[in-house]
């Protein structure tokens, strides 16, 4: 799997070797990752719908998400990298040179008057990743959700997507608010151009020292003297990526957030799939076997990995952490 998720024999197997080992969840992660994929025979469908975890047996979370844990066992190495540390550190000097996006119609704040499961699971984001954006419901939210870190922090979500489960609204929530704490929010508002130019200054950047690009550029006057000191300190930024590999390697921690909030890899396939801009209904067989598609190869990876197992164990006190 961690070489090719889309050799399906081979999730038999780890189902096999977990239900040896007592293993209940990691069964069920397996066979959801076989349904999402396309691998799923009947015998397999039949008992997934059997050990499907019911809303109400879910394990509620306890504890907050503190750096140390999201560090060791959400963020993708993306994040990780010294191109992402200084993303992070200026982002909100990034988003200056930007347009301000529209936000949408009619907005209403979800705090005061919003829909009780969307307050509830905004709520819930809160206390997990310990932040409080503003959050907003609108008519025309362009793309159905904007997320800004900077100026301020913002979320908006269209109306139409209270409609969706609960589940749904979960994962774009996770996903909304790890981009606002990661402070990489900005990569999912840029159009393909702006990208490659923010990359681009990104590198630029690491090619000299600080104070002598400050004396050429107004912008990196403006920065902290931290991000000086981090300009300097990591030299030329290259790591064979693409702009658009570089930035979907950020946006995995995004996803991977998403996929902690809702806990289920049918629910993220469909999200991220309306994200793309491609609503296939309602119906959870519409989805059925395009987890590869609009999940991804690193969400698949993560939904099975002992890292997920043990920060779901971590942030719900759970017994099965291993």
């Amino acid at each position: 799997i961690d070489r090719d998720i889309r050799v399906g024999p081979v999730y038999k197997l780890l189902a096999s070797y977990y239900s040896r080992a007592g293993r209940p969840m990691r069964v069920y992660r397996v066979q959801a990752a076989m349904e999402a994929l396309g691998f799923a025979d009947r015998a397999d469908l039949e008992q997934l719908a059997k050990s499907r975890p019911k809303k109400q047996d879910k394990t509620p979370f306890e504890y907050g998400l503190d750096d140390e844990t999201r560090s060791r066992l959400l963020i993708t190495d993306t994040v990780r990298s010294e191109r992402g540390e200084l993303l992070a550190e200026i982002e909100s000097e990034l988003a200056a040179r930007f347009p301000t996006p529209p936000l949408g119609e009619n907005l209403t704040p979800v705090r005061s008057k919003g829909d009780k499961k969307l307050r509830a699971a905004y709520d819930e984001a809160s206390s997990l990743f310990g932040i409080e954006p503003e959050m907003y419901v609108g008519d025309n939210v362009p793309g159905g959700v904007v997320i800004m870190s900077a100026p301020r922090a913002i979320v908006v979500l269209d109306r139409k997507l209270l409609e969706d489960a609960e589940s749904e609204i979960r994962f774009l929530l996770g996903f909304a608010f790890e981009s606002i704490r990661g402070r990489y929010s900005l990569l999912l508002l840029l159009r393909s151009k702006q990208r490659e130019e923010l990359v681009s200054l990104l590198a630029r950047l690491g090619r000299g020292r600080s104070a002598k690009q400050a004396k050429k550029s107004k912008f990196v006057a403006s920065l902290s003297r931290r991000a000086h000191k981090l300009i300097d300190r990591i030299g030329e930024l290259d790591d064979g990526l693409s702009a658009d590999e570089w930035i979907d390697g950020v946006v995995a921690t995004a996803r991977r957030a998403g996929l902690l909030m809702c806990d289920d890899l049918a629910t993220a396939t469909r999200a991220l799939a309306r994200l793309s801009g491609e609503d296939l209904g309602r119906s959870e067989a519409a989805y059925a076997g395009l987890g590869a598609v609009f999940c991804g190869p690193d969400l698949v990876r993560f939904y099975l990995s002992v890292a997920y197992n043990q920060l779901r164990g971590v942030l719900a006190d759970s017994q099965d952490a291993s």
